[in-house]
């Protein structure tokens, strides 16, 4: 498979289009902010399409008039439109993570890096929810009248801030030209484990 590698200026919808499922496991090379923002803009309009979809047959189904004693309900609309939504989700899942990383590459951040801060965000995310739901269990059963304590919302504040902060900067970097935040040169491994340096701007086969 040829490694996608766009060219600032030169990326229209249609290639932003080709390139995203030429690139379906293609976590090499660069993405534009073109080829990133187009099919952005195009995944998001599905998801809502298919969200509004499955609104619709939620409430067409009849399966909220079970509390009115309405027992006709059907299930095939939601049924169909549960389908759609879990094969998007599953069939999107690999080309918008590889366009993320390409996207963040062209933008100066390694792959390696964004996995780095991804697994950073996912770790802390996931134990600052599962210490505040333990801790809240355990209060309510010694007192069910308590309120969770100081310490779980402290802790859940601070796993959302650095969550909040890690999405921020990805974010900034989607927004950023082509090379923009290379660094000009170092020696500084921790710094290059993260960023490209100026001397690296041609990206090289396997590099991550």
């Amino acid at each position: 498979m040829k490694q996608i590698n766009e060219q600032p200026g030169q990326v229209s919808f249609g290639q932003a289009f080709k390139d995203y499922w030429r690139g379906y496991v293609e976590f090499r090379g660069r993405t534009t902010r073109a080829g990133y923002w187009w099919m952005t803009l195009l995944t998001s309009v599905w998801s809502i399409f298919l969200g509004d979809f499955f609104i619709v047959a939620l409430f067409s189904s009849g399966l909220f008039n079970i509390f009115d004693n309405d027992t006709n309900v059907s299930y095939g609309p939601l049924i169909i439109a549960a389908i759609l939504v879990v094969l998007s989700f599953l069939v999107l899942l690999l080309p918008n993570l590889a366009l993320r990383v390409r996207r963040y590459r062209d933008a100066g951040l390694r792959g390696r890096g964004f996995l780095v801060l991804w697994a950073i965000s996912v770790v802390v995310q996931v134990a600052g929810n599962v210490f505040s739901v333990s801790n809240f269990a355990t209060e309510l059963a010694t007192n069910p009248s308590a309120s969770t304590s100081f310490m779980t919302t402290y802790l859940t504040s601070w796993s959302s801030l650095i969550t909040l902060v890690i999405s921020v900067l990805l974010l900034v970097l989607t927004l950023l030209p082509t090379d923009t935040v290379l660094v000009r040169s170092t020696s500084n491994n921790f710094v290059k484990f993260f960023f490209r340096s100026r001397a690296e701007d041609t990206p090289v086969d396997g590099e991550y």
